[in-house]
């Protein structure tokens, strides 16, 4: 066992042991600081993915309206001409 022959000698065997073990509870805390920072990014790109799903899907239903609308236009043309065959058939 060490003698201690001053105060000042205290003081520094004190600060010694203080400073380990606020470096272990930086430790500890720096170590829960990543884990929740890895879970943040894990949620991070989760967002990111849905967002690139939301795009693609916008994508996809705006290349269906278009499809639709061309769809529609051809239904309208068949009709036209059906129409015509049948005042043609009528007329003669």
């Amino acid at each position: 066992v060490q003698t201690v022959k001053d105060i000042n000698t205290l003081q520094s065997l004190i600060s010694e042991t203080q400073n380990a073990h606020s470096v272990l509870e930086i430790t500890k805390l720096v170590s829960i600081n990543v884990k929740h920072a890895q879970k943040e990014m894990k949620y991070v790109n989760i967002l990111c993915l849905s967002a690139s799903i939301v795009k693609k899907n916008m994508h996809l239903a705006q290349k269906n309206v278009y499809l639709l609308q061309e769809l529609r236009r051809t239904e309208e043309k068949m009709k036209f001409k059906v129409n015509l065959k049948l005042k043609r058939k009528v007329k003669l």
